[in-house]
């Protein structure tokens, strides 16, 4: 996973022992390409936006209840 995100100069935000945050910017191809190569390893949520906050370690926003 690290070696990938590398490849397309993504950041490696937060990482933890069940869960890696990955941030990257670029076009939608570029994005398309980067989420077919990290698809094996498996993605719990992504977000497209422009700016966002996401919470850290493995737990996923949509595990959680929003009120």
């Amino acid at each position: 996973v690290l070696e990938t995100v590398q490849l397309f100069r993504a950041k490696v935000v937060d990482v933890s022992p069940e869960a890696v945050t990955v941030e990257a910017t670029g076009t939608s191809d570029k994005l398309a390409a980067l989420l077919r190569m990290l698809e094996p390893y498996g993605i719990r949520e992504m977000v497209k936006s422009g700016m966002v906050a996401v919470g850290r370690g493995p737990r996923s926003i949509t595990a959680t209840a929003v009120r």
